[in-house]
């Protein structure tokens, strides 16, 4: 996957909806392959705090997206 400033510099014009594309891309390649690594420690973690591991896990999704907008 092309990080997001490759995406963007290949955009004329940058909208909220191309930015939402990007992160639909994002989402559909990383979040079944990152779920599947950290099933495990997920599953512990839901069976201990509950509703928090959706929590860990978006922020274990999104940290490099977070990345990436703070460098574009």
């Amino acid at each position: 996957m092309k990080s997001l400033e490759e995406f963007l510099s290949e955009k004329r014009e940058i909208t909220i909806h191309t930015l939402a594309s990007y992160i639909r891309q994002y989402i559909r390649e990383y979040c079944q392959p990152m779920l599947q690594e950290h099933q495990e420690e997920l599953v512990q973690t839901f069976d201990k705090a509950g509703e928090y591991a959706y929590g860990v896990f978006s922020r274990m999704l999104f940290q490099q997206l977070r990345e990436q907008f703070k460098q574009a």
